[in-house]
């Protein structure tokens, strides 16, 4: 009996059969069989609001200005410490690595401005400038070994110096959200001044309270009348003073 039973149990009809497995192997495709999320075939861009990805990132952003005093090559005489002098010289001030680059035949020679001194130099414009390695500078416990502009020389002396710096640009956190970038990096040249009389000197505050209280501490009381005029922020105006304190 139980043999029968058995027999009965595996002879059902192969139709019965085909459909059984057929069924049991469409399931298994669909728990196990679908695409990976990974599968570019399986990723649908979206562009309306409801999507889960409204459009591509934001490219990275590039980048403005430079890291040079001038931008122009220009020509120059460069006093060495060494009392060398490097004549007729085509060159570029690179603020952030504190080098002279030069034009040499094809090529171009990087020069320390550790080992510079001085060096005069004449604008494609035409205009002149003249630099000055800040330990050279007649200010008291400068340890720097970079170039300060001479913007003015007299009884009194005003220097700039001048400091690259890289301003990033605003970007949104979300990578999903574009178009928020605000700008490039950008590289802004910062100036401030020092305005020097033998052996003292004063680094001029933009804000004119503190700049008036350090000149007429350091330089004393006859030149608050044309320190009081002068807008600290202004270099013609701090020129004007400098020309003006010189003749008293």
């Amino acid at each position: 009996m139980v043999a029968k039973e058995l027999s009965c149990a595996l002879s059902f009809d192969i139709p019965m059969r085909y459909a059984l497995v057929t069924s049991l192997i469409l399931f298994s495709v669909s728990c196990f069989g679908q695409n990976s999320p990974t599968d570019r075939n399986s990723i649908h861009f979206q562009t309306q609001p409801h999507g889960f990805m409204t459009s591509l990132p934001s490219p990275p952003p590039g980048q403005t200005g430079d890291y040079y005093l001038f931008k122009e090559w220009s020509q120059a005489e460069i006093y060495l410490k060494d009392s060398t002098k490097l004549s007729d010289a085509k060159i570029k001030v690179d603020l952030k690595a504190n080098n002279i680059e030069i034009i040499v035949g094809p090529n171009i020679k990087v020069l320390p401005c550790s080992r510079v001194l001085a060096v005069s130099m004449t604008l494609p414009s035409g205009g002149k400038e003249e630099l000055i390695n800040e330990n050279f500078a007649g200010i008291p416990g400068s340890s720097y070994n970079r170039l300060l502009r001479v913007v003015y020389e007299g009884k009194y002396i005003l220097y700039c110096r001048t400091v690259a710096e890289l301003v990033l640009a605003s970007q949104s956190p979300n990578p999903m959200v574009t178009n928020m970038t605000t700008k490039d990096n950008e590289v802004i040249l910062k100036r401030s001044y020092i305005l020097v009389r033998g052996k003292e000197f004063v680094e001029i505050s933009p804000s004119k309270g503190a700049f008036k209280e350090g000149m007429v501490k350091t330089f004393g009381e006859t030149v608050e009348p044309f320190v009081k005029k002068t807008n600290p922020k202004k270099e013609d105006e701090l020129v004007a003073l400098a020309k003006e304190l010189s003749t008293i």
